[in-house]
């Protein structure tokens, strides 16, 4: 009776061990699966969001663009034109905010232009010349400036 009873508890304590190990076998495999998981949904929301950022900054930059276009339209019709106080263009879902001043002489104008879309901001300036006889304008440079 005693070698039944040694042989029950010896494999109930068997068992017991056998068991511990299975569950922790269970909650170490779990845990690997649930951070492979957390680091796939992480990855997708920053993969999103940095395209849509990307996107958004593009809308800003055209609506700025366009900003820029404008002021030269506007310095082609008169070439008189100055705009000290900034005024507005609304594109799509976009606006940009002009200002066009003389630099130096006349002929030379300097346009800045911040285009925004959202809380995204792009600020471009240009430097034009403008040909008073016979209107034309002639962009010299473009440039980004960090806002």
């Amino acid at each position: 009776m005693r070698i039944i009873m040694r042989t029950a508890k010896k494999r109930f304590s068997d068992d017991l061990r056998r068991g511990a190990v299975a569950l922790s076998m269970i909650l170490l495999v779990s845990f690997l699966v649930l951070e492979i998981a957390v680091m796939g949904l992480l990855t997708a929301y920053f993969s999103s969001e940095q395209g849509v950022n990307q996107q958004l900054l593009l809308q800003a930059y055209a609506a700025a663009r366009s900003g820029i276009s404008d002021a030269m339209l506007r310095l082609a019709r008169n070439p008189l034109f100055t705009s000290p106080s900034p005024y507005s263009i609304s594109i799509d879902n976009a606006s940009a905010t002009v200002t066009i001043t003389e630099v130096g002489s006349p002929d030379t104008i300097s346009i800045v232009s911040i285009g925004q879309r959202l809380s995204r901001q792009v600020e471009l300036t240009a430097t034009a010349t403008v040909d008073s006889l016979s209107g034309a304008v002639f962009l010299q440079s473009l440039s980004q400036n960090a806002i």
